[in-house]
């Protein structure tokens, strides 16, 4: 893999990150 596809997985994993941990704080219902 180049650069920019580990940058994008890098992203993807950090935005699925946050979302999981407000979810389970319980502010997406």
């Amino acid at each position: 893999m180049n650069a920019s596809v580990l940058a994008a997985a890098a992203l993807l994993a950090a935005i699925a990150g946050f979302v999981r941990a407000l979810h389970e704080a319980g502010l997406l219902g």
